[in-house]
């Protein structure tokens, strides 16, 4: 009898540490799209520091992130665009959860003359009707085109709002794998045309379309016709220590670090 009070109070300090170490001092592992670690990266320390929670990320494109979540191999996925219909039936069980939203921007050299741009000349230019920069106010010179590869959360907003259903001219464009590289390009390349998240502009120039600027403010108000969510996606309702690291993310607190990094909180920060 003794043996087995030992045993059960055993039991209930394993327990009792059990639950601090899958609340408190744990870790999580997520993988996927760059715009989103942007954002958990930098605030990382801040969601050990309050619950503790170690967060360990790898970059990863939209559809392995999209298979390591439904066959859990990783606790949470990030991406910047809704699942697709496909990948809706291949795993109707996982859940997207906006942390924050982002928008894409129209991206050209610093030096590119073209400040502003209509949705209609934009939608021309990735189709191929439109091949040189003197055709919509610019410098003479041919206009070289850039698009993310399919499937990318920014391509997807970008078409979405601005093709109107119209093909993009993929012959003609140069497809990029990664956002970076992207923009890497576009600021070495005068003649060059991109799209990017806003929050990752650099040193490139924003171009204004249909007299709307490409701004985190324009975000907010709703007023930006390419926003692109920031989402954390779980195979079911998130729980244990993924939830206390989303539940963190969605708080007042959280939220307020994750507008420090140039997105737009989707919860009040107060």
């Amino acid at each position: 009898m003794m043996i087995k009070k030992i045993a059960l109070c055993m039991m209930a300090v394993f327990l009792s540490f059990g639950f601090t170490a899958i609340v408190e001092g744990s870790e999580v592992n997520g993988a996927g799209v760059r715009g989103v670690i942007a954002v958990i990266e930098p605030i990382a320390p801040l969601v050990k520091s309050k619950v503790k929670v170690t967060v360990k990320l790898k970059e990863e494109k939209a559809g392995p992130t999209i298979d390591a979540v439904g066959e859990k191999k990783i606790a949470f996925g990030m991406m910047t665009r809704d699942l697709n219909d496909a990948e809706k039936k291949k795993y109707p069980n996982i859940k997207a959860i906006t942390i924050a939203k982002d928008g894409v921007a129209i991206v050209v050299h610093k030096n590119n003359p073209v400040k502003e741009l209509t949705a209609a000349q934009i939608r021309d230019i990735y189709a191929g009707k439109i091949t040189d920069w003197s055709q919509v106010g610019g410098s003479k010179g041919k206009i070289v085109v850039n698009i993310r590869e399919k499937g990318s959360g920014q391509r997807v907003a970008m078409e979405s709002a601005l093709m109107g259903g119209a093909a993009v001219d993929e012959k003609s464009a140069f497809v990029y794998s990664a956002m970076g590289a992207m923009s890497d390009d576009v600021s070495l390349n005068k003649a060059a045309i991109g799209y990017i998240l806003i929050s990752a502009i650099r040193d490139v120039k924003a171009i204004t379309v249909d007299g709307k600027a490409p701004t985190i403010a324009s975000i907010k108000a709703g007023a930006w016709p390419m926003e692109a969510p920031l989402l954390l996606l779980t195979l079911g309702e998130p729980a244990g220590t993924t939830k206390t690291f989303i539940d963190f993310l969605l708080s007042p607190e959280g939220q307020k670090a994750i507008e420090k990094q140039k997105v737009a909180p989707v919860r009040p920060t107060k």
